[in-house]
């Protein structure tokens, strides 16, 4: 948590993309709705991310709505790539992010007030108390501003808490959650409206709006010499998403309805230097998706979607000698995907299921020269990612088969951690080839199984100890994402994905003498291609440096004020560019302008 405190963010999106490896992009011309991938994917739908134990993607492309989580209440962020995502089921293609919240320790309570550029205003409340018996925490957030476009403006309130209680050797807890926001989305321009105005919208109607409430219910306790856990979630999400068609001019009006619930059994025992773990997991997604004419509300579509997974899962560490581990995984998923339309058009009905296999292992050595948390290692697993409800049940106009199979990867990796006194580094090798990926065929005018990607990375971190109150932090990432067959598209085959940037960096200097704190971060995001542009036709991206500086002090032990500066310079830059086409089918490229200079300020008073 110290190490979120000092980056001067407000979104886990502004946190993760200080570090190289993670793409981030802005997709509908706002602050709060930026995507994230990872490891040369580009949709944002290749990551599971887990909440206190529990998976939050949204059902209907395993999307993340980043804006649900509040950056107030995470305690800590583990980022698991390689071998272990096989332990996660559907869609853990690129990696896992586990995110553990605050729980009450001793009693403190924070109050943080700031102001940040265009007009933007936040105050967030936390408190925390533990006993001998009993622990507890609530954390409150509200956030508006008008955004760096006009319709970006936003406005967001959070609410959430949980309690617990120890009886015996165990310990039971409840969380609750209660949010809602609404931001404006300014959408795309082409390269002639961002040389008239950066800021300016061609969609100044067009808006996202979010209300959630979450419960989620945890117990813990000793059982066989391991350790039971017991999680429980109940989720209600209403969307409500108002969309306007560049193309073709139509606006539309979509509520997206979700009911969700959730459980998971785990059991976890260490026999010495060995270990194992077995998990079994439910859970249930019921959509009610409604679109309509937003000019003539008639109505558009009315269906009922339902999404359903049991699984079961096992890991076993076993020590072989002192210095090395070998891990094994494996997942078992029964997944079932249903659409029915409401309206009585039972072409777009159907009932899929996946039975899929995962399995994963890796192989550690331990030298005591590479420190205490120092290894070699090698890893393999794969995995699948079933079609979506889209693919699948669509209108026939736009290629939905119903036999669609999964896409399948296959992941390997190896590489090297030191971990010594003032100084670590990390090196990581990665391949991860896609089988069966499901691309749209003009001459059938369905989506098939058929073509086949490969991704190939380097991943490096280095961290020094400079001297007793100053250090320095560098990672870079290096990807060739390519397309390696694809029949219905030779033009692709051996070209780039697009939105995969071929070489990113971030490095921090960081000075920390007492109570003041400096850091000076520079990113570096390197060529891409732009959005849809399969055949590497159009013009990429360029490549953009940014410099960002945190500055920290603290008058007195309880009183901290901060301040950020976000792009120094005022580069001018955008994160996505699209191929597509104008109101008249020529041929256009679309892009969302990224901001230039911002400011953050906080004040912040614990007590």
């Amino acid at each position: 948590r110290e190490d979120i405190d000092k980056r001067g963010v407000t979104t886990i999106q502004e946190l993760l993309e200080r570090h190289a490896g993670f793409n981030i992009f802005d997709e509908n011309g706002n602050e709060l709705e930026h995507k994230v991938s990872m490891r040369g994917f580009k949709d944002g739908n290749d990551i599971v991310v887990v909440l206190d134990g529990m998976r939050i993607n949204d059902p209907n492309g395993n999307f993340v709505a980043w804006n649900l989580i509040p950056l107030e209440s995470i305690d800590r962020i583990e980022v698991v790539r390689g071998g272990a995502t096989s332990l996660y089921g559907p869609y853990a293609l690129s990696g896992v992010i586990k995110i553990w919240t605050r729980r009450g320790k001793e009693t403190n309570g924070r109050i943080t007030t700031g102001i940040s550029s265009h007009a933007g205003r936040d105050m967030t409340v936390s408190w925390g108390s533990s006993t001998e018996r009993i622990d507890g925490s609530i954390n409150s957030t509200v956030r508006h501003g008008k955004g760096y476009r006009n319709n970006s403006d936003f406005h967001y309130e959070d609410l959430g808490g949980e309690f617990g209680i120890r009886l015996g050797d165990g310990r039971y807890a409840i969380q609750l959650q209660r949010h809602e926001d609404k931001v404006g989305r300014a959408g795309e321009l082409t390269e002639g409206a961002m040389l008239s105005s950066r800021q300016q919208t061609v969609k100044p109607l067009d808006y996202g709006e979010f209300d959630q409430t979450r419960i989620g219910l945890s117990a813990q306790h000793p059982l066989f010499e391991g350790e039971l856990n017991l999680r429980f979630n109940y989720r209600e999400r209403d969307r409500l998403t108002h969309s306007t068609s560049i193309i073709f001019g139509n606006r539309t009006l979509t509520s997206d309805d979700l009911f969700s619930r959730a459980g998971v059994v785990e059991w976890s025992r260490k026999f010495g230097n060995h270990g194992i773990s077995l998990l079994y997991d439910e859970k249930y997604d019921n959509t009610l998706a409604i679109q309509k004419n937003a000019a003539t509300n008639a109505m558009m579509t009315n269906r009922t979607i339902t999404e359903r997974t049991k699984s079961g899962a096992a890991r076993i560490d076993l020590a072989l000698g002192s210095d090395w581990t070998l891990t094994g995984t494996a997942r078992y998923d029964n997944f079932r995907i249903s659409n029915r339309d409401n309206l009585g058009d039972t072409t777009a009905d159907g009932i899929r299921k996946f039975d899929e296999f995962s399995p994963g292992g890796a192989l550690i050595w331990h030298p005591e020269p590479l420190g205490r948390d120092g290894k070699f290692f090698v890893s393999a697993s794969r995995g699948y990612k079933p079609p979506n409800i889209f693919e699948l049940y669509a209108f026939p106009l736009w290629g939905s088969n119903k036999n669609l199979s999964p896409a399948k990867s296959k992941t390997m990796e190896a590489g090297i951690f030191i971990d010594r006194d003032k100084f670590d580094l990390g090196t990581t090798l990665f391949e991860i080839d896609m089988k069966d990926e499901i691309s749209y065929d003009p001459a059938t005018n369905m989506n098939l199984n058929i073509a086949k990607t490969e991704r190939k990375g380097i991943e490096t971190y280095l961290g020094i100890e400079l001297g007793k109150n100053l250090s320095l932090s560098s990672e870079l990432t290096w990807i060739a994402a390519k397309t390696k067959l694809n029949p219905t598209a030779l033009q692709t085959e051996g070209k780039h994905i697009p939105q995969v940037p071929g070489f990113q960096s971030s490095t921090t200097l960081s000075w920390e003498p007492g109570r003041y704190s400096l850091a000076v971060t520079h990113r570096h995001v390197g060529k891409q291609w732009v959005d849809f542009d399969d055949d590497n036709n159009m013009l990429q991206l360029p490549s953009y440096d940014l410099f960002d500086l945190t500055a920290s002090y603290r008058p007195r032990e309880t009183v901290k004020l901060e301040l950020a500066v976000k792009n120094i310079g005022g580069k001018k830059y955008v994160s996505r560019g699209i191929d597509s086409f104008d109101g008249f089918w020529n041929p256009t490229v679309y892009y969302n302008p990224s901001p230039e200079t911002e400011y953050y300020g906080s004040l912040t008073w614990e007590f």
